[in-house]
């Protein structure tokens, strides 16, 4: 019986031997599944992450442009609400002046801003004064009388009113019309 012991301790230290072996096994399969599903985890993770930070740098970049549209869109709408508001002022301008014009204190508004002109134009013996096409067929006569031996010339009614008077001897040109008077008026109005 002996032999039958040892047998059975052989048998019992196989079954010891091959546990432990099997739970050592068992410990080094799941730690090796646990390290591949923490790697695969992280893997897994950092490309969500990567996907994540992708989709908040295109809605950042989308919410950028879009700010910046709104913006140069606002600004396009200000400068013509501003210019429409220009416009309007003009026109308003326009509409009063025309009126004026059909006065008989316009003609003589005339005479007094050609005067004034050619004091701007300084000393000199040949000078030429240019009106617009209106003032020159409704006023030559009187303009001639008051400014005799000096060449009146006509110039588009573009220019609305008041005169350009040409320094012939100094060469330099006055510009004292209503068009440009107003430009420079109505660049300096803010809105």
């Amino acid at each position: 019986m002996d032999l039958e012991k040892k047998l059975k301790n052989v048998e019992d230290n196989c079954i010891n031997l091959a546990k432990k072996d099997a739970e050592a096994l068992r410990k080094t399969t799941e730690k090796e599944r646990d390290e591949k599903i923490a790697e695969y985890i992280a893997k897994y993770k950092e490309e969500l992450d990567a996907k994540l930070n992708k989709e908040i740098a295109l809605l950042n970049k989308n919410y950028n442009h879009d700010v910046f549209n709104m913006k140069k869109e606002g600004k396009i709408k200000i400068e013509n609400f501003k210019k429409n508001k220009l416009r309007d002022i003009k026109r308003k301008i326009l509409d009063k002046f025309n009126d004026y014009k059909k006065t008989d204190e316009y003609k003589y508004s005339l005479i007094s801003r050609i005067k004034a002109t050619m004091e701007k134009a300084g000393e000199g013996t040949s000078f030429e004064i240019m009106i617009v096409e209106n003032d020159y067929n409704n006023y030559i006569e009187m303009i001639k009388n008051e400014f005799s031996n000096i060449d009146i010339k006509q110039i588009s009614d573009d220019f609305i009113g008041g005169c350009l008077i040409f320094n012939k001897d100094k060469k330099m040109l006055i510009d004292n019309t209503i068009k440009t008077v107003l430009e420079e008026e109505l660049g300096k109005v803010e809105i």
